[in-house]
């Protein structure tokens, strides 16, 4: 973990040397605001530190939790910063992301129905929105 710290630090430092400020923008908004959020409400499934719930150990729910996991970080693994791991490039990321605030498609459902604060705030998902933004200029 701080590994990881020690590279996105360097890589806003060196952003911002490099005379892009945007970007550098992007980068801390990133780290400070969004990857909290993201930390708190999608790694479970887009990260590698997943922490089971007690229902992972029913036989059959075990197996669709594991699917659905795997799936999700196939996608859009989300544990090394941004930009994120996966199929898609950084670009398409963002429009991922900004697809889910609209249409609430994340987390799942049935997912929700279990977890009742899982699914984002207005407040959260303006900040994510607002770091979209700033990554696109």
């Amino acid at each position: 973990m701080k590994r990881a710290a020690v590279l996105s630090l360097f890589l806003l430092s060196a952003s911002a040397q490099a005379g892009d400020p945007n970007t550098a923008r992007a980068t801390e908004m990133y780290l400070k605001v969004v990857k909290p959020i993201f930390q708190r409400k999608c790694f479970d499934c887009h990260g590698v530190a997943t922490v089971f719930p007690w229902y992972h150990q029913i036989p059959g729910v075990r197996q669709l939790l594991d699917h659905d996991i795997r799936e999700a970080r196939e996608n859009m693994d989300m544990s090394k910063d941004f930009p994120f791991q996966g199929k898609a490039s950084p670009s398409d990321y963002l429009d991922s992301v900004e697809e889910v605030l609209h249409d609430g498609s994340m987390p799942p459902f049935r997912y929700r129905l279990i977890h009742r604060d899982s699914a984002l705030t207005e407040e959260e998902k303006k900040a994510i929105s607002g770091w979209i933004n700033e990554s696109r200029e």
